[in-house]
């Protein structure tokens, strides 16, 4: 629904639940699945390379911190730690998010039944052999820098609200470790998405166009 509202034209649909309507009504409750493969596969590796990039970077800060401040030996990080090492993880996870979304992307604008034999690509292999055919491998680059000015601060906000909303609960208001997590997860992921959705909106549009390399997708 969120990439076919980004991409579709004004016209195409009120809202998100008229667009859910019509795709459920024109095309069946699978077609809201489409596209899926690719982040169901891509999601473990993308979150591996993500924690453990923001782990090494703090690591790396804080070390760094205590051999220039020989008095400084606390383990946490500040701030600004936090906010560099969630940006760094965030620019390194992308290396497994910018080809998983140009699939996905291309899958999801597709308009008809799953198994409709009118449809461009008939699944995530063909889209991604099609791709790689006719526009070579850089076509799973397509939206590569929108999509690095999107994760680099959103991800860096992330993990920077998360970790001072987590500790807040818990020294201010006594919350349980558990429940804190959770709201804080819950806050600094909308948060984050609040400042990075314009960017993911240029990205879905640049991803969806057949030539995405074009002069158009990239102006």
């Amino acid at each position: 629904v969120k990439v076919r509202l980004q991409t579709a034209s004004h016209t195409s649909y009120t809202n998100a639940t008229d667009c859910f309507k019509k795709i459920v009504t024109n095309e069946g409750y699978t077609a809201l699945y489409k596209g899926s493969l690719p982040p169901l596969l891509s999601g473990p590796f993308i979150n591996a390379i993500l924690f453990f990039s923001y782990n090494q970077t703090s690591q790396f800060l804080i070390e760094n911190r205590s051999v220039k401040n020989s008095g400084d030996i606390s383990r946490n990080l500040t701030t600004g730690e936090t906010f560099i090492a969630g940006s760094i993880a965030g620019a390194a996870q992308t290396i497994i998010t910018i080809p998983a979304d140009n699939i996905k992307t291309k899958l999801q604008v597709q308009v008809g039944n799953v198994s409709s034999k009118t449809l461009m690509f008939k699944g995530p292999f063909d889209c991604l052999k099609q791709s790689i055919r006719n526009q070579g491998l850089k076509s799973l680059t397509a939206g590569a820098s929108v999509t690095l000015l999107r994760d680099i601060p959103a991800l860096g906000l992330y993990f920077c609200t998360y970790e001072q909303i987590k500790n807040s609960m818990k020294s201010d208001w006594g919350f349980h470790e558990s429940i804190s997590s959770i709201l804080a997860g819950g806050i600094s992921g909308s948060l984050s998405w609040l400042v990075c959705f314009p960017f993911d909106a240029i990205k879905s549009n640049q991803q969806a166009m057949l030539n995405c390399l074009s002069v158009e997708a990239n102006s």
